[in-house]
């Protein structure tokens, strides 16, 4: 029961199994026979975070710092779990730290990016939800919030400030067509479709966007989705 080397690799063995209780068990019976063991910190972070525990996870991960301040991986780990907590600028901090120690940490690098566009994109967001607060009926305030939210993927706003615009322009066929790409990017293609038909009911005509709009990916297989491209291909060779 205390050796370190048998404690740590059952650790991992279960690990690999995908039976993280018991990882648990041996990675903290390893930091119990040697609290120094910055590696045991470290896959016990990892372990809890893969199981939701993100403040013990987050806790662990910066005791491996602690003990080994200059481990790239634990400045991205702690990155990559505080950025799906939304914590984006302590995020940024660990990808610059890990990429600091490692300029050739690739992936670190293209999290930081994709870290600095979401805190841009929350930027710009709170920017716009001010100025709405003064004018609520400007439409390309309330249009653009709509887009911003849907590209960081939160739809449900997405579709909150759509609606929105819907109840000030009920015949503007643009809304609707968005809203059909918010559901497409859902995975709804239910609704995708209905807001789609909607949207060409209300005189949206640009198939060609539609045919490519890589939003509407999800409903190119449906039946209505063919017929409009077929459609438009008939149409061309008839000119």
């Amino acid at each position: 029961p205390n050796d370190i080397n048998a404690n740590f690799e059952l650790g991992s063995i279960y690990v690999a199994n995908g039976d993280l209780d018991e990882a648990i068990k041996y990675f903290t019976n390893v930091i119990r026979i040697d609290p120094g063991y910055a590696l045991a910190y470290y896959n016990l972070g990892i372990v809890l975070a893969r199981k939701g525990d993100v403040d013990n996870a987050i806790e662990n991960l910066e005791t491996a710092l602690k003990l080994n301040p200059d481990d790239a991986e634990s400045h991205y780990s702690i990155g990559m779990v505080l950025m799906s907590q939304g914590q984006v600028d302590n995020a940024i901090h660990h990808f610059n730290k890990a990429i600091d120690i490692n300029p050739e940490f690739d992936e670190a690098r293209n999290y930081l990016n994709a870290a600095v566009n979401y805190k841009k994109i929350n930027d710009r967001i709170e920017y716009l939800e001010k100025k709405q607060m003064d004018k609520p009926d400007d439409q390309d305030t309330l249009k653009t919030l709509a887009l911003l939210y849907s590209s960081k993927g939160d739809y449900n706003k997405s579709l909150e400030y759509l609606n929105k615009m819907l109840e000030l322009w009920p015949d503007n066929a643009d809304t609707y067509y968005n809203i059909s790409c918010v559901y497409a990017k859902k995975n709804n293609k239910d609704e995708a479709v209905k807001w789609l038909r909607k949207a060409i009911e209300k005189g949206f005509d640009n198939i060609e966007l539609i045919r490519t709009d890589n939003d509407l990916e999800n409903i190119r297989d449906t039946e209505f989705f063919k017929k409009l491209v077929r459609k438009k291909e008939e149409l061309g060779s008839e000119q």
